[in-house]
C-alpha cells in the first residue's frame, strides 16, 4: 500500500510538471511572437513610413526650388517606381484597422497627386496649389501612420510583458507545488515510520 501511495504521489508531481511545462511554453510562444511581430511588423512598417515620407520631401522640395519640371520627368518617374514598392511592401505587413484606412488614404493622396502632376502641362490650370495641398494631406497621412506604430509597438510590448509576468508567477506557483508535494511524501514516509 505504501509503494502505491508513493508512486501516485510521484505520478501527481509529474502531472503538475508537465502541466506547468506546457503553459510555460504557451507564454513563451506568446512572447517570442510579439517579439517577431514587433521587429516584423512594426519596425519594418516604420522604416517603410520613412522612406516614403523621404521620398515625397524630396519630390514636394523639388517642385518648390524647380519651375521645370514636367510629368515626364525622369526623377519622378524613379521615385513612382520605389513609391509603388514601398506601398506593396507596406501593404504586406500586419496592418490593424486603423492602418488600412490611413494607408487608403494615404494611397487615395498620392493618386491626387499624380493627377494634379499630370495637368502640369495645362496651362488652363495652376495645379501647384493642388500639388501642395496633395503634399500636406501625404504629410499628414505618413504622420499618422507614424503615430500608430509607435502605439501598436507599445501594446505588443505590453502583451509580451504581461506573458512574461504570467509565466513568472506560473514558475513561482510550480516551485511552490513542488516544495508542498515534497513536504507531504516526507510526511507521509516519516510520520508512518514513527506508527
Amino acid at each position: 500500500m505504501k509503494r502505491i501511495t508513493y508512486i501516485v504521489y510521484l505520478f501527481t508531481a509529474l502531472g503538475v510538471l508537465y502541466a506547468a511545462n506546457r503553459l510555460d511554453e504557451r507564454h513563451f510562444e506568446t512572447a517570442q511572437h510579439t517579439l517577431n511581430s514587433i521587429h516584423k511588423d512594426r519596425v519594418v512598417a516604420q522604416d517603410i513610413i520613412y522612406q516614403l515620407s523621404s521620398t515625397f520631401n524630396d519630390r514636394h522640395l523639388r517642385y518648390i526650388t524647380d519651375t521645370a519640371i514636367s510629368p515626364t520627368d525622369v526623377k519622378l518617374s524613379q521615385q513612382d517606381q520605389l513609391i509603388t514598392k514601398l506601398f506593396e511592401q507596406f501593404s504586406q505587413t500586419k496592418l490593424t484597422e486603423q492602418e488600412k484606412f490611413q494607408f487608403s488614404s494615404l494611397q487615395r493622396s498620392y493618386q491626387k497627386l499624380l493627377r494634379y502632376e499630370s495637368a502640369l502641362d495645362n496651362t488652363a490650370e495652376n495645379p501647384l496649389l493642388n500639388i501642395k495641398n496633395a503634399f500636406a494631406e501625404i504629410n499628414d497621412n505618413l504622420d499618422e501612420l507614424s503615430k500608430i506604430q509607435v502605439s501598436e509597438s507599445s501594446n505588443l510590448k505590453s502583451l509580451g510583458q504581461k506573458s512574461l509576468d504570467s509565466n513568472m508567477l506560473l514558475s513561482m506557483t510550480e516551485i511552490a507545488l513542488m516544495v508542498v508535494l515534497v513536504v507531504v511524501i516526507l510526511f507521509s514516509i516519516f510520520y508512518k515510520g514513527f506508527k
